[in-house]
């Protein structure tokens, strides 16, 4: 499974996202991509963070333009606009300049979609950590930080958080390690970018979700994973016949050779 988290501003915010300004990372592609268009649409403004755009995030920001000083277009509020900072979420500095940015251009930041993540390499994985510097003799003994610090949620924020199931992406489909998974059987369980991006629209405006909803997207069908005793994933689409294969050749590993620790 992989998640979108989406954080709200809330208390005097109405739940429609029409005139509202979000700060989308990833969003130069898959997920986070459908729903800026769904939210541009919907009327709300959007600055895109990512290393690159695809030529689709291209044209909707060609498609919705910043209006410039001076222009006449700035006396149009109700426009929706598309902005793209060039930004690496592994980095604080570029993480600090694209927030920086977006509240250059908008008046406030109401929607913020933390989308951007890495899809590693199967060698990069739990089964075959990699020995460090720090820890020479084994994958499972590097010590922990002492003191990780802790979250504060202000009462005027919503975070909640889209689970959906296999997409039909790049990162899946120009993944030369992954590709193949998206071809043969199966093929046709993979989630569309936009059912996903529905599912997050869901988020910023159904009152029927509250803080902390964790809303699980499978093929044609979403539900809301409990806070306990929540039963795995069910729906069509989670597990493709070619995962599941692939799930057998990790169990036949630690049937063997084993996982050392």
């Amino acid at each position: 499974m992989t998640a979108s988290s989406t954080v709200k501003a809330v208390g005097t915010m109405s739940l429609s996202v029409a005139g509202k300004y979000a700060v989308i990372t990833g969003a130069g592609s898959g997920i986070n991509l459908a729903f800026a268009r769904l939210l541009l649409e919907k009327g709300c403004s959007v600055m895109i963070g990512d290393l690159a755009l695809r030529p689709e995030a291209q044209q909707l920001l060609e498609q919705y333009p910043h209006p410039q000083p001076g222009s006449s277009d700035n006396n149009d509020t109700n426009r929706p606009s598309a902005l793209f900072q060039e930004t690496n979420v592994a980095s604080w500095p570029s993480l600090s300049r694209l927030w920086s940015s977006a509240l250059s251009y908008f008046p406030r930041i109401d929607i913020v979609v933390p989308g951007a993540g890495l899809f590693e390499p199967a060698w990069s994985s739990f089964w075959h950590a990699p020995k460090t510097e720090s820890n020479p003799d084994s994958e499972s003994r590097d010590a922990a930080d002492a003191d990780p610090g802790s979250a504060v949620a202000p009462g005027a924020v919503m975070k909640e958080t889209v689970a959906d199931g296999r997409l039909q992406t790049p990162m899946w489909s120009e993944d030369p390690g992954k590709k193949h998974m998206t071809q043969g059987e199966g093929v046709e369980l993979f989630l569309e970018p936009g059912e996903v991006a529905r599912g997050m629209l869901e988020l910023c405006e159904n009152p029927e979700y509250g803080n902390g909803t964790i809303l699980e997207v499978s093929k044609g069908a979403t539900r809301v994973v409990p806070l306990y005793r929540a039963g795995p994933p069910s729906g069509v689409g989670v597990v493709l016949p070619r995962l599941a294969e692939n799930a057998e050749k990790v169990w036949k590993k630690l049937e063997g050779p084993g996982l050392k620790i």
